[in-house]
């Protein structure tokens, strides 16, 4: 037990955080309840609001408190701007499937479309429990070229 739990903490990959953070602890704990790690299903879930009441700042607690919970993980920051470029959902779907499959990526390796990248990430998330966590998300488009649908995904994902 003492070798999986160790293994499971070398395993979390954690977000930096202000230096200075006062944790809402009301917020943290009703996500968490929420998102309950040990369901057997798949969860989507969303934070939204308006610009500057600290979603991502949220959402980096929550990554760093469950993300040793998860085969894989992956925070995908900046959609919102990145997508706006003309390569930028295939950028994303890249770092995606780079952070899955634990490669690097050039740009001119794996994904050469959205289309392509859509069934390359479907069959990457198969057989993995995963957490997600698209940040700064402002359009329905991007979430389903990223994560698609929960049939994507291996029980046990968020």
């Amino acid at each position: 037990m003492i070798i999986q739990e160790v293994l499971v903490k070398l395993n979390a990959k954690y977000k930096n955080l202000t230096e200075h953070l006062v944790e809402d602890h009301v917020q943290v704990d009703a996500i968490m309840k929420l998102l309950s790690v040990d369901f057997r299903g798949v969860r989507f879930m969303g934070i939204h609001g308006i610009g500057g009441i600290g979603k991502t700042t949220l959402a980096k607690v929550i990554y760093n408190k469950v993300s040793s919970c998860f085969d894989r993980c992956n925070f995908l920051k900046n959609v919102r701007e990145i997508s706006r470029r003309s390569d930028g959902l295939v950028h994303l779907q890249k770092q995606l499937l780079s952070s899955i499959l634990d490669l690097r990526f050039s740009s001119d390796t794996f994904i050469h479309d959205v289309d392509q990248g859509i069934d390359m990430i479907k069959k990457a998330l198969c057989d993995k429990k995963m957490l997600i966590v698209p940040d700064d998300v402002d359009e329905k488009d991007q979430l389903e070229k990223l994560v698609g649908k929960s049939d994507w995904f291996e029980n046990g994902s968020s």
